[in-house]
């Protein structure tokens, strides 16, 4: 019974902030050089730059112009990938209270003011999975498709998504630079460093265990 006294009682504090209007916010609070960069929202720059997210999400597929029997492995990876990638997003989002540029400025999203995402600007979670799904494509692309005439063009593409989408991110009033640049740093790192590590690690200990299927089960041989 509390509990629902206690969501009624948001409810209508969250309605009197609205027919209040929210208060705009001091840009001393900002940093110089993000101060800088400071944008009030922009609707159109927003849904592009999701529109670009989805989009890279799915630019590792030219990965699966490698043979056949490599396609099971790099999806494998590049779900790891992801999955590293949305845990952080998740985890800086919910660790780290920074408000958003545009409460610095008039306009802003009433949506986000009520749904609390207004106060996780660090890091950029756009950014991190762009350039998460960048490096997973340079890295497994130049591995398994080593001579590709596709090299430049898929490089160029992937990257320039992803840069893009950060430069949005900014000019939408949704970020500011350090956000974009630790989330392009962050999702660098793990697009490189998850199929990395298979390479190094995982699949030479999968070749180091041998699996024998017998008439009553299967048998697993360990190596080390």
């Amino acid at each position: 019974m509390k509990k629902i006294i206690f969501a009624v009682v948001l409810c209508v504090i969250s309605a009197g902030l609205f027919a209040q209007g929210y208060t705009i916010r001091d840009k001393n609070e900002v940093n110089e050089f993000d101060r800088v960069f400071m944008t009030q929202y922009n609707k159109p720059m927003d849904y592009i730059s999701t529109g670009l997210e989805i989009t890279s999400l799915a630019m590792p597929l030219v990965c699966f112009m490698a043979p056949g029997e490599d396609h099971l492995e790099i999806g494998i990876q590049y779900a790891e990938t992801m999955a590293v990638a949305v845990g952080l997003r998740f985890l800086f989002k919910g660790t780290v209270e920074r408000a958003r540029p545009y409460m610095y400025f008039e306009g802003a999203p009433e949506k986000e003011i009520a749904n609390g995402d207004w106060n996780k600007s660090f890091m950029s979670g756009h950014s991190i999975l762009t350039f998460a799904s960048a490096g997973f494509a340079t890295f497994t692309f130049l591995r398994y498709c080593p001579d590709s005439e596709w090299t430049v063009s898929v490089l160029c593409t992937t990257w320039g998504i992803a840069v893009t989408t950060g430069i949005l991110r900014v000019t939408s009033g949704n970020h500011y630079v350090t956000d974009v640049l630790a989330g392009a740093a962050t999702g660098t790192a793990v697009g490189f460093l998850i199929p990395l590590l298979n390479t190094l690690w995982f699949e030479p200990a999968l070749k180091n265990t041998p699996v024998e299927v017998l008439p009553n089960g299967v048998a697993v041989k360990l190596k080390w």
